[in-house]
């Protein structure tokens, strides 16, 4: 049977997602050790993050990240794209924490510039896009989620939020730019204080995702909520994209140095750096007894 033949309900719609995966690997490319993008459907790929265990962003992975939207923005085909994880249970665990602990200042502004990059990149890219969360997706794994135009999570033990505060960072306006618009202010300023995660109904609930399907059809879900963005004029989708976010990206493009010294100056303070030791020391000694 065609994979065109299954309608996107129900157990049919897992049997499409199926369907379109196996199509897709006959056209999988390697653009970087830690990410594969492979082809759905004419326009439309998929790219996936692989860099295990549990995709977190280090300095260079953030680079592989941008550099392999910009190809494909560039690449004179794609016009969709949907941000995936090649890894169980795990979309991305956010940034790599033994990053920006004990650092250099030099490595931490490229670090954190890196992260503003990242965010630009997603929020101004022509392409349409949407993140496919098959699992956890904590603190940046989540902004990776939210620059997207649609958001879908598969049912599950899985948690998903901005949790910052719990290692005493403070989100930066962009970023609680975006969340806010997402959910609202009172849910916003709520969860950012708290450091809340929470579990994929709450998340539908709250709208900090726009679908909450079976295992299995994350990734068909999000190709066929990204259909309607596909079929008007993209040039006219794109400068309304970029209008619609323009108060929260502005934020960021008008004030990038201002903002690298602001999260840098607080990494580096002793309170803040104590913690992430200890966050560090006690994710060593939870691994060591695995």
């Amino acid at each position: 049977t065609s994979c065109s033949h299954y309608l996107l309900k129900g157990s049919s719609l897992k049997k499409m997602s199926v369907c379109l995966l196996r199509r897709s690997v006959r056209f999988a490319s390697s653009v970087s050790s830690n990410i594969t993008v492979s082809q759905l459907r004419p326009g439309v790929k998929v790219m996936s993050l692989d860099r295990k265990p549990v995709n977190s962003l280090t300095k260079d992975f953030m680079r592989d990240i941008i550099d392999t939207v910009k190809a494909l923005e560039n690449d004179g085909e794609t016009k969709g794209v949907i941000l995936a994880s090649s890894i169980p249970n795990i979309f991305s665990a956010g940034l790599h924490v033994p990053e920006i602990y004990d650092k250099p200042r030099s490595y931490l502004q490229e670090f954190y510039s890196n992260l503003q990059e990242i965010w630009l990149t997603l929020n101004n890219t022509p392409l349409v896009t949407a993140a496919a969360i098959e699992g956890h997706c904590p603190a940046g794994g989540y902004v990776l989620a939210l620059c997207c135009d649609e958001r879908v999570m598969t049912k599950g033990k899985y948690l998903i939020g901005l949790n910052e505060t719990e290692l005493g960072i403070v989100p930066p306006p962009w970023v609680i730019g975006s969340y806010r618009a997402a959910i609202g202010q009172r849910h916003a300023d709520r969860l950012l204080q708290q450091g809340a995660l929470v579990d994929p109904q709450t998340a539908f609930d709250l709208g900090m995702i726009d679908a909450l399907v079976e295992p299995g059809e994350a990734i068909a879900t999000a190709d066929k909520f990204m259909e309607p963005y596909l079929r008007v004029n993209q040039s006219s989708r794109h400068f309304t994209k970029r209008l619609s976010r323009e108060h929260f990206v502005s934020l960021l493009e008008n004030n990038r140095e201002e903002d690298v010294n602001r999260f840098v100056g607080l990494l580096e303070t002793d309170e803040i750096q104590g913690i992430l030791g200890k966050f560090i020391a006690n994710l060593n000694k939870k691994n060591a007894t695995k």
